[in-house]
């Protein structure tokens, strides 16, 4: 999808919006009005030492970052476990 037609996709698509009636979205896949849906989800959740949440809030509040961005960040630097021997696939160094 071209990046003009995303952008613009919930102004045109909330344009004049009625909000007692259905919204139409576009589907990944047909369902069929009697396929049951299981209610299965997965939730996942992390739990923090008190100490280090207040250094999470104190570190984006002073720079000035937006936490669900520092944790996003810190969230990928965690999926990607970058380490010595494949750091310079992260980080700039003078030999990249």
């Amino acid at each position: 999808m071209p990046m003009v037609a995303a952008s613009n996709f919930w102004p045109d698509t909330l344009q004049n919006f009625i909000i007692d009636r259905p919204l139409s979205l576009p589907f990944d896949r047909h369902r069929l009005p009697d396929e049951q849906r299981t209610g299965r989800g997965i939730s996942v959740s992390f739990r923090f030492a008190k100490d280090l949440s207040g250094a999470f809030i104190t570190y984006a509040s002073i720079n000035n970052i937006q936490l669900e961005h520092l944790a996003f960040a810190s969230y990928f630097i965690f999926l990607f476990n970058p380490s010595p021997s494949n750091m310079g696939h992260f980080l700039p160094t003078s030999e990249s």
